[in-house]
């Protein structure tokens, strides 16, 4: 198959989700033997990690896609992006189009417009809870963000009793950032050891430095912007913690708690539907902003890892891989096709 994957993203930040995601579906489809191109915002063309992207501006994606289909007949246009409106620029378009909400909006504008989901031959999302709020439901599907189980994967050494616990994502109010912060000074009660790393997608996280000094809590908070491996600062954690407000603008299938989950490290978020779904029981979840119950979670995973919870939980996170995710991709293709 011919496949072009067009994202709303601009795709220009490595350590950001929806790059490593959709380079992740692009390479293994090519592994698989399909054409694969992708469509990004910008200007210009490049290759990243052998897969061309060609960036374009909203309102020239039909002329570009013209200009490809010329090449090589496409076959189909995966669009991904939380804000329906995204189709338009795709619907004269040659090829047939799967549609991915991979988040929800953050905004009520970005939710204006699932009617024009109906020129999609399909649509995908995450989970089952987000698909039960959509209408369309012939034509839903789930399917899942890959994770690079090649990079993230359980350490051989012990990692039972370590007093780090990271963060790492975007640095922002529905992630749960302030939460987080709130968190340190109970969990530094009750485990004067405890380390908070914090690695940050982006560089500009002053006003979360001067928090940390306001709550006085900067000596036990490492902020880390520069660049890190983060798969090792994952695999020698004591917990990944995970405070999310809500998962608008935040992918359904949030990476950052898979690959925590299949590197066998534990993990506290967000009692929220989506999440409970994912993880199936096998993380702790707290209530939405509820500092306490975070840092009592926090505690009781440092002292007292699951291990079983954990070890289950790396045979779910594995259903994630790429090469898990492209196969269900291509058989969605495939479906789309034969229509």
């Amino acid at each position: 198959m011919n496949i072009v994957l067009s994202s709303i993203a601009a795709l220009k930040n490595p350590r950001e989700s929806a790059r490593i995601t959709i380079l992740l579906l692009a390479k293994e489809l090519q592994k698989q033997g399909h054409e694969v191109r992708i469509i990004a915002r910008g200007s210009g063309q490049e290759q990243i990690q052998g897969v061309v992207v060609y960036r374009t501006s909203l309102i020239k994606i039909p002329w570009l896609l013209y200009i490809l289909n010329k090449q090589k007949k496409i076959d189909i246009i995966h669009c991904f992006s939380a804000a329906p409106v995204f189709i338009l620029p795709h619907i004269f378009s040659p090829g047939k189009i799967v549609f991915s909400l991979k988040s929800y909006s953050r905004t009520r504008w970005g939710r204006v417009g699932y009617s024009f989901l109906a020129f999609a031959r399909a649509i995908t999302v995450p989970t089952a809870f987000f698909s039960s709020r959509l209408p369309f439901k012939k034509k839903m599907h789930i399917l899942h963000s890959p994770i690079d189980t090649d990079k993230f994967y359980p350490a051989s050494e012990n990692k039972l009793h370590k007093k780090k616990i990271v963060y790492y994502g975007a640095l922002s109010e529905n992630k749960g950032i302030r939460i987080l912060l709130q968190i340190v000074p109970y969990v530094v009660q009750q485990e004067p050891e405890a380390q908070f790393q914090i690695c940050s997608r982006h560089a500009n996280i002053q006003h979360w430095l001067n928090l940390a000094r306001e709550l006085g809590i900067d000596k036990h908070c490492n902020f880390i912007t520069s660049y890190v491996d983060i798969a090792q600062e994952v695999r020698s954690a004591g917990v990944i913690v995970l405070p999310y407000l809500n998962l608008r603008g935040t992918d359904g299938n949030p990476s950052c708690l898979l690959e925590a989950m299949v590197s066998e490290i534990s993990v506290v978020t967000t009692d929220l539907p989506e999440l409970r779904e994912i993880t199936q029981g096998c993380v702790e979840l707290a209530p939405v902003a509820n500092s306490l119950q975070f840092a009592n979670k926090i505690v009781r995973a440092l002292h007292h890892p699951n291990v079983s919870n954990l070890k289950k939980a790396v045979k779910i996170a594995q259903e994630y891989s790429a090469l898990i995710v492209s196969k269900e991709a291509e058989k969605l293709y495939q479906n789309v096709l034969n229509q």
